[in-house]
């Protein structure tokens, strides 16, 4: 992201700083909460979607891609990451989602968790996710839920990029959560997302936000740094915070609430429709719930950059033909390590290929000499934060 990542190492080292404290004891056994280490750990929850999981350890989710699975229960991320998580599928198991006139529509979901009912999510954080679904089906991909019903998120943070081609009557990308209702409170959004829309017979409708695409979730104190690129044949909902915020009822059925969050956003889109709307707005795209409340929300920068040449779709890399330099950032104590690629024709850049953070070793030192019939002993300390590694 040319202007999202331009300070990710320093945002980077900041968030570790915060997410690398020392952890609290694990619960006791009678609680019943499975700690989780490893990829396996994490793909043996779809054998117990209701479950309640925690986070022991940052986790390298490169290699195999995800296969997004539901989850209803209570995750714990205590603070770790899921790093290098990339997702090129949806859930086969669909789900409804609705417009905003209500209407129906069979829907597939692509995110870490397709499907969540009534399930608690708190401080996890994605780091590098990089999710891309192409499917002519109506569709929603987002970083952390797909599908949200009564869903509670908590401290929870996305970094990466979600790409969503579609060619469906419904579809929608977002950060955090594509389309549903809860609860998502102190929530980071540092993205790229990108829709492009291939069917051009037909009207779709379209839903992008950094942290909700479409729904009537309480969203509060959360913090937005997005760059969209939404190529639509049909109606553009796009927010840097929602793309459509509507009311499952009626109005007065759940008042809600947007508020006290900060959004850096810029929203490259065209709609090639003739009863253009153009929904494109820093906060909400389309408000469609009366008694919402909306206050306190900060807008840091805000670009709507339409454009109405639809024969090509907007992309991050506006050049032709891109052609991309890397640089290394290594890990240290802290902080994650990390590969920054750059175009060389216009400039757009992203991260991915993320390293834990790691101690580097120095030179051994005895510190209890061999004598006779007894072994000395040695140490080897870290030549960064002097931490005694062995």
């Amino acid at each position: 992201m040319k202007k999202s990542f331009a300070c990710l190492a320093l945002c980077l080292c900041l968030f570790v700083g915060v997410a690398l404290p020392a952890r609290a004891a694990a619960a006791p056994a009678a609680d019943a909460i499975v700690e989780i280490t490893d990829r396996a750990g994490l793909e043996a929850i779809a054998q117990n979607p209701d479950g309640h999981y925690r986070l022991a350890a940052h986790i390298d989710m490169g290699g195999a891609a995800w296969q997004p699975i539901p989850f209803n229960g209570i995750f714990d991320g205590d603070g770790f990451a899921l790093y290098n998580l990339t997702i090129r599928a949806a859930d086969p198991v669909t789900a409804v989602s609705v417009d905003g006139n209500r209407l129906p529509y069979d829907t597939q979901f692509a995110a870490l968790f397709s499907r969540c009912v009534s399930a608690s999510i708190q401080d996890l954080t994605l780091l590098g996710a990089d999710v891309a679904l192409e499917t002519d089906q109506s569709a929603y991909a987002a970083g952390l839920v797909g599908y949200g019903e009564n869903v509670t998120l908590t401290g929870c943070n996305v970094w990466g990029r979600v790409a969503l081609t579609v060619g469906g009557p419904m579809c929608g990308v977002a950060g955090v959560m594509g389309f549903g209702y809860g609860s998502i409170t102190g929530c980071t959004a540092v993205a790229d997302l990108t829709l492009v829309d291939t069917d051009d017979t037909a009207n779709c409708e379209e839903f992008m936000g950094a942290i909700l695409a479409s729904g009537y979730a309480d969203i509060e104190d959360c913090t937005v740094k997005l760059e969209a690129w939404t190529s639509v044949h049909g109606y553009v909902h796009n927010g840097g915070v929602v793309g459509m915020y509507y009311v499952h009822t009626d109005d007065t059925g759940h008042p809600g609430y947007v508020r006290n969050n900060t959004v850096d956003a810029t929203i490259h889109f065209f709609e090639d429709v003739a009863s253009r709307r153009a929904y494109s707005a820093p906060v909400i795209g389309e408000q469609m719930h009366w008694v919402l409340e909306i206050a306190n929300n900060t807008t840091l920068q805000f670009e709507s950059d339409e454009h109405t040449d639809y024969s090509t779709p907007l992309l991050p890399e506006s050049c032709a033909a891109p052609a991309y330099t890397e640089a290394v950032t290594a890990p240290n104590c802290t902080s994650f390590g990390h590969t920054t690629h750059t175009c060389t024709g216009c400039g757009y850049s992203y991260t991915d290929s993320y390293a834990g953070p790691a101690h580097t070793p120095g030179d051994w030192l005895v510190t209890t000499p061999a004598a006779a019939g007894q072994n000395g002993q040695r140490e080897q300390a870290c030549t960064l934060c002097g931490v005694v590694i062995t």
